[in-house]
C-alpha cells in the first residue's frame, strides 16, 4: 500500500487530517509486517501477554507502519530503524501515572529521573509534556521496579526481534484520540514539507 498517496490525496481531498490519522493507523495494515502477519502476531501477543492486555490494544506506529518517517522522511530499515508500538490502554496509562505522581512526590521531586541535576529536570519536563497530550513514554519514567521491568521485557524483545528492527519502543496511550492526534501532528508536517497544507 501507498501511504504516501494515501496522505496526500487524503489531504487534496479535504478529509480532516484526524480522520486520516484515523484510517491510516487503525485501518490500514503495517508496512513492517507486509507478508509476514505470523511475525506481527507473535510479537503483539508478546506485549498483550507482558501487559495483560487485549491484542487490540498494540498499534505500530511511525515508519514501522508506513515505511517511512513523517517527521524525517527516512525510510524504514530493518537494519537501522526502532519499531515503535503505540499501546492504547486508559487504565494502563492512570496507573503509571499514579506511579510517577506518587515517586515524584507530585512532580516536586526531579531526582527520581535519571541523570544530572539538569537532565532530571529536563526530562522531568519532557515527561510532562507528554503526559499533558495523553501520552506516557515508559523510557522518561522516574526510576522505579516497574520501570526496570519494562525496559528489560522491551530490551530483550528487541534482542529476539533484532532480525527485524534496530529496537522496539512503546509509548501508552490514554485513548485512541489521544493516538490519533500525535499522529495527526506527523501528518501536518509531512503534508507540509510536501507543500501540501
Amino acid at each position: 500500500m501507498d501511504y504516501r498517496a494515501l496522505i496526500e490525496e487524503s489531504a487534496k481531498a479535504h478529509l480532516p487530517k484526524r480522520q486520516i490519522a484515523r484510517q491510516l493507523y487503525f485501518l490500514a495494515p503495517s508496512f513492517a509486517f507486509a507478508g509476514n502477519t505470523q511475525l506481527q502476531l507473535g510479537l503483539y501477543e508478546k506485549v498483550c501477554e507482558f501487559l495483560k492486555l487485549p491484542l487490540t490494544s498494540i498499534r505500530v506506529v511511525g515508519s514501522g507502519h508506513t515505511g517511512f518517517s513523517l517527521v524525517k522522511d527516512t525510510p524504514f530499515d530493518k537494519t537501522s530503524s526502532d519499531l515503535d508500538i503505540a499501546i492504547v490502554d486508559q487504565q494502563l496509562y492512570l496507573d503509571l501515572f499514579e506511579l510517577a505522581f506518587e515517586i515524584t512526590e507530585g512532580w516536586r521531586d526531579s531526582s527520581k529521573f535519571s541523570g544530572t541535576p539538569s537532565e532530571q529536570r529536563e526530562k522531568k519536563d519532557s515527561f510532562l509534556r507528554y503526559l499533558r497530550k495523553g501520552v506516557i513514554r515508559p523510557d522518561l519514567m522516574p526510576a522505579s521496579p516497574r520501570k526496570a521491568e519494562w525496559e528489560n521485557f522491551f530490551g530483550k524483545l528487541a534482542d529476539d526481534y533484532s532480525n527485524f528492527c534496530d529496537g522496539i519502543s512503546a509509548g501508552v496511550y490514554a485513548r485512541e484520540s489521544f493516538m490519533a492526534a500525535k499522529q495527526e501532528s506527523a501528518i501536518n508536517t509531512y503534508l507540509s514539507k510536501q507543500g501540501i497544507v
